[in-house]
């Protein structure tokens, strides 16, 4: 949380046609590569004023909270306030901490769950099992739709969740192998394996920056609201 001296956005400009694209590149990159991204935040949308007045007036949105996976998962419910800036040219930050609610986060639907070799399985099977209410098209899209959502979550639940984790673990397991093969190359049982460890390390981070890339389109759009 802090100064970052560089806007995401043009939106983060009161003048947009003065936003860097190549900047704003760089630290949106920046960002997806490390797994941050912005903090919820109420309150003023600009944090910074150069204070002048009239066509000298330019204001941008410099400081922010950023937060990873990590941290979302244990504090659900947070957010960040911008507050009034007084005799600085900076409106201070404050992150507050608040008791969980419960409840379910909203269902998304995750482009590169496609690319899974158990996907159309799943599909098929929750699609074609037959349902009640079944001579109502409309009704009968709904109740598979409804219950297609619980099984996709598992879906999730069993091969993506925590994905940055898991890359990072197939990763060292992958090398480990390749390790223990550097001292013995003809073993086909340890061939075999380092193969089985490629394809899952591969497939965790193709699903991974298919992740970050959807977040990131998320974000943009949730901007572009505002």
């Amino acid at each position: 949380m802090g100064d970052f001296n560089i806007v995401r956005w043009q939106n983060e400009k009161s003048d947009p046609t003065h936003f860097d694209v190549n900047a704003g590149g760089e630290f949106n990159k920046c960002l997806e590569d490390i797994g941050m991204e912005d903090l919820n935040t109420k309150g003023s949308w600009f944090t910074w004023s150069n204070k002048r007045s009239g066509q000298d007036h330019c204001c941008s949105r410099l400081d922010r909270a950023l937060v990873n996976n990590q941290w979302q998962n244990l504090f659900k419910e947070t957010e960040a306030a911008v507050l009034t800036p007084g005799v600085s040219d900076h409106s201070p930050l404050v992150v507050s901490l608040f008791p969980y609610k419960g409840g379910k986060k909203p269902f998304k639907f995750f482009n590169f769950w496609m690319n899974h070799k158990n996907f159309s399985s799943l599909l098929t099977l929750s699609w074609c099992n037959p349902v009640e209410n079944g001579d109502n098209p409309m009704l009968l899209l709904y109740n598979k739709m409804r219950r297609l959502k619980p099984c996709l979550r598992e879906f999730n639940k069993e091969f993506y969740i925590d994905i940055q984790n898991r890359v990072m673990v197939a990763r060292e397991e992958l090398l480990s192998v390749q390790s223990r093969r550097a001292h013995s190359s003809s073993d086909p049982i340890l061939l075999d394996y380092e193969k089985l460890c490629l394809l899952n390390f591969n497939d965790l981070s193709a699903a991974e920056e298919a992740w970050s890339k959807q977040k990131s389109r998320i974000k943009w759009l949730e901007l572009g609201d505002k």
